[in-house]
């Protein structure tokens, strides 16, 4: 079954300058999962970030704990949501 883990984070007042490029170099570093990940900025609103993390299957603690690392580490730069989806069949 597939999931989709998607993180949401609304900055706290300020545009995001660095932060994406910050994300994607820390997913990078986790080799494992670094295909299966795509950020994106919300169109017309510069404050708004998604983190899409795509597992084939349940997520292994491995994989899920990049999710949750960066969950964790996005909340000092405003309010995150991070939520798991499984793909209907």
């Amino acid at each position: 079954m597939s999931i989709l883990e998607i993180i949401q984070l609304r900055l706290a007042g300020k545009p995001p300058g660095d932060l994406c490029e910050q994300i994607k170099e820390s997913i990078a570093a986790n080799e494992e999962v670094a295909a299966k990940v795509a950020v994106f900025r919300r169109d017309g609103l510069d404050t708004d970030i998604a983190i899409h993390i795509y597992h084939d299957e349940t997520p292994d603690s491995g994989s899920a704990t990049l999710g949750l690392q960066l969950a964790s580490e996005l909340k000092a730069n405003g309010l995150v949501q991070h939520t798991f989806w499984k793909q209907l069949k």
